[in-house]
């Protein structure tokens, strides 16, 4: 592994921000009023009732930040860029593809970490917008590509207001200006696929992509 350079410390921590579980970052509600929470989210539930996104209710979850700043900073971290060394970086062209291999495979397990989420009944497929947004902002420098697929898929709410929706506009919009900023990089290729992705499996698997914290006094 001549040809890779990494920083065990920076690595580690980059890859713990990503594959903690959103529910693990619950802070406020009691146990009994969480437990209402997800009973009234359980993955039965038509997707009429929990698929529709509401920018005034997700901008007021405290979680939703932390949600990109998390995955923003994280990706980052794996990249490096502003002054500080990337984790994990190929010190030769024959260590490009496993670096590239190392961080799609961390990023693509972070991704299904936080939109498979299991209950008691079963699973359910959750829409990890703000996590998603977060990493596209980091995938590519300056952050134009993935903060204009973020301001554009909220923009077209009014008339694409569902999950799967906003997921493609923005996975989409991401691919198309970073790939005319910066080219056709694998990395940003990549990152467009797992925007996408939950939106696949939910094709796939015939689930609702489910906004969990669409509800008022929900904080999922």
């Amino acid at each position: 592994m001549n040809s890779v350079e990494t920083h065990p410390l920076p690595l580690a921590a980059a890859v713990a921000l990503l594959w903690i579980p959103r529910r693990w970052l619950r802070v406020g509600p009691a146990v009994g009023r969480r437990k209402r929470a997800l009973a009234a989210h359980s993955w039965t539930h038509a997707p009429q009732d929990g698929t529709v996104l509401s920018a005034r209710h997700e901008f007021s979850k405290l979680r939703n930040y932390v949600d990109l700043l998390r995955a923003a900073a994280a990706l980052l971290v794996l990249l490096g860029g502003y002054g500080m060394p990337a984790a994990l970086t190929a010190t030769a062209p024959a260590g490009r593809g496993p670096v590239l291999a190392v961080i799609a495979g961390t990023l693509l397990i972070a991704v299904l970490i936080q939109m498979i989420r299991c209950e008691r009944r079963g699973w359910m497929l959750n829409a990890p917008v703000f996590f998603i947004a977060g990493l596209m902002i980091s995938a590519v420098q300056p952050q134009v590509p993935g903060l204009c697929a973020f301001a554009l898929a909220w923009a077209l709410i009014p008339v694409n207001p569902r999950a799967t929706g906003f997921l493609t506009v923005q996975a989409i919009v991401f691919a198309a200006i970073g790939c005319l900023l910066g080219g056709i990089a694998p990395l940003t290729l990549c990152v467009a696929a797992l925007g996408f992705l939950p939106v696949a499996v939910s094709l796939l698997a015939r689930r609702p992509l489910m906004v969990l914290s669409s509800r008022r006094g929900s904080r999922t």
